[in-house]
Order: structure tokens, then sequence, then C-alpha cells
């Protein structure tokens, strides 16, 4: 692509992302500072911009291979060299933010839920009910509020990440998202770094590695477990409203934490913001489900002003054609890599695609290559 053709399609996406307009409404509840936020993900204005959501859709092609994919990762490496376009990063992220809301309920906060409150599970499944106990041990808001950070990265697991080197370039951002508990060891730290600001632990990798957390013995599993990955006082997102499978278990290790005075937060992802996340994208192509790896980086995009993606790479052989493992660290853990359902497959590189778009278009940058390898020394 020409510095010319390029120029032109960038000013052409913020141009389109500028005739988007939405409204927000909202109403004050009771006698404390607490916003309650109405999102109508019905509504046919919902999702991106249509010209932008056109753009990104047509990126997304199911019936692509997984060589396909990769030789389009090649074909646009080759084609330009990758910039920030700060102007569609900001315009993007105004309206993205205009309608689902990440500085208000990524999270279950005091600020946008109370006692008596019916939580929804995810898809409208029924809900939960806020107790007292339950309230009393959420933050009292975002800790971020409405601040951006300037730079942010997102961590995938996979074996793309092996003897990459881009454990520096990771470290030097500003705020770091990570996936299922992955564990910050020494062993793996020139490669995927050595901080964390945010992690997720899903129900499934919970059951897997901590039976029950309500017995000393394993409770104390965890504990090494937290302490041996050198978190430190990250937070450890949970999605308890997921499923009802997994709901008491998460709530569990939320309580357990706090007991047990940990380093680390537990905190609970809100389920309307993933609801209203899931359908903004599937009003972009993506359908109405979605990985907990897209949906942090989605979430990132409403809260960085520059979205690095690193370790996402849903396929089993690199650009070269060697063997690369599904998750880094399976080697060390083998409960870590588990089969993947065809579906999910398909999924994953469905998202690949849009990720690919997205850095095509300058809203964030998506990392295939190994970095500059300068060495990392973990802290604990």
């Amino acid at each position: 692509m020409s510095p010319k053709i390029k120029t032109l399609r960038m000013a052409l996406l913020t141009f389109l992302l500028f005739l988007m307009t939405t409204s927000l409404r909202y109403t004050l509840t009771g006698g404390d500072v607490r916003v309650r936020i109405v999102i109508d993900s019905t509504h046919k204005d919902f999702g991106p911009p249509p010209e932008l959501a056109t753009l990104l859709s047509t990126s997304v092609n199911h019936s692509s291979t997984g060589r396909d994919v990769i030789h389009s990762v090649n074909t646009l490496q080759r084609s330009a060299r990758h910039e920030f376009n700060s102007r569609a990063i900001q315009v993007f992220r105004n309206q993205l933010n205009s309608q689902v809301h990440t500085a208000e309920i990524f999270i279950l906060t005091q600020s946008n839920t109370r006692p008596g409150d019916r939580i929804p599970y995810y898809r409208g499944r029924g809900g939960y009910n806020i107790d007292q106990t339950l309230y009393s041990l959420q933050p009292s808001k975002m800790a971020a509020g409405g601040d951006i950070f300037d730079r942010c990265s997102v961590v995938g697991n996979s074996g793309i990440l092996k003897d990459s080197g881009c454990g520096r370039e990771i470290d030097g951002t500003d705020f770091i998202f990570r996936l299922n508990l992955f564990p910050t060891l020494p062993k793996f730290a020139d490669d995927t770094g050595a901080r964390t600001h945010l992690v997720t632990c899903d129900g499934a990798t919970l059951s897997k590695k901590f039976l029950n957390l309500g017995e000393p013995l394993w409770r104390q599993a965890f504990q090494n477990y937290v302490t041996n990955s050198r978190y430190g006082p990250v937070l450890i997102l949970t999605s308890p409203f997921s499923t009802r499978d997994h709901t008491q278990k998460l709530l569990d290790l939320q309580r357990t934490v706090h007991q047990q005075r940990m380093r680390p937060t537990v905190v609970l992802g809100h389920p309307v913001h993933w609801n209203a996340t899931v359908e903004y994208w599937n009003r972009a192509g993506l359908g109405r489900t979605m990985s907990n790896g897209f949906y942090l980086v989605s979430s990132a995009l409403s809260l960085c002003n520059k979205v690095t993606v690193f370790g996402f790479w849903p396929f089993t052989e690199d650009k070269q054609g060697r063997h690369v493992d599904f998750h880094m660290a399976q080697n060390v853990w083998p409960h870590l890599s588990h089969e993947q359902s065809e579906e999910s497959l398909d999924r994953m590189r469905a998202e690949f695609q849009m990720l690919l778009e997205l850095h095509r278009l300058g809203l964030l940058r998506l990392v295939t290559d190994p970095c500059r390898r300068i060495p990392v020394i973990a802290t604990v």
C-alpha cells in the first residue's frame, strides 16, 4: 500500500468515526453519587459506525484456513510499516466508551450496584441477588476512574511468544493485561515480561488447579501459586456471572483472598459490560460469542491510548511452518493445554482476523514476530 493511499484511508476512517453520534441515558439513584447506566444494545445504531462495521466485518472470513490467514499477516507486514492513528484512536475510543461504558461498569463496584440489586447472567439467563456481604467486598469505584493509560499491553498465552524476546517491550508499557492466571516466572520473563496489573481467572482454570478453596490445603495451594507467580498487588478479574456452574467458586475466591489478606485483589467482571461488548462486536461481524482474550483487547481499547497485543496466535504453526504450542507454559503445566472445539477455533480465527484489521487501521498494534531481545530482570 502506497503512503498516499494509506494516508487517505486513515483520513477516511477518522471522518467516518466522527459521523456516529450516540446518547447516554442515566439516572442518579438514592442519596449517594451512583450512576445507573442504561444500555440499549437492540437499538439500530448500537455498535461501530456503519461504515467502520462494514470494514471490520468484511475482514472476517470464516471459510479461511489457518494458512490463508497467516498469508494475510505476511502480506500486511510487507505492505507497510505499522503506525498508530492517534486521531482515529481517540474518536474510536470515545465512540466505544459511549456504548459499552468500560470506565463505569468494567467491574462490579459499589458505585454501579447496591444490596438488593439482581445482577443478570450473561445473555440474560436469570440473575444473582447482591447481598450486603458481597456488596461490602467490592471496590468503591474503578481504581483508574476516568483516566486513560498511555500505553497498554494485552498478553495472550500462545506458544508464539516462546523465544520471542518480547518481555522488555511488554514490561515497558503502563498497564499490562494477562489471561488465565499466567505465571510471570523468571523462566518466562524474557519472552512474556515480569510485570502484571490485571490477570483473568475463569471458573474452568480455578477448578482444574484448586479444587476447593473452602479447605485449608487448597487455600494454601492458591496462596503459594500467587506468591510463586510474583503477582504482587495485581487485580484478578473473574466472571462469576458467566455461568451458574462457577458462580459460587469464583465468589469464594474473592472472599478467600480478602479474608487471607493476600496481595492481589479479586474483582468481579460486570455482566452488563460483557453483554454490551459482545453485542458491539457482533455488529462488526464477530457473532455472539467472544473469547476472554478479545474481551480484554476491547476493554483495553476503551482504557488506553495505544494498545499492543502479544501472544495471540490461534494456529498450530508459525509463519515459517514450525510447530507452535497452544499455550506458552504447557510443557511446564500440561493442564493449561486443552483440546479446542472446531467452533472455538473458528471463533479465535475470526477474532484474529478482526485484530489484523484493527492493526491495519492503526487502532492497535498486533505483534506476531519476535521482538528485539533484551534480558528482563524479574522482580518480586
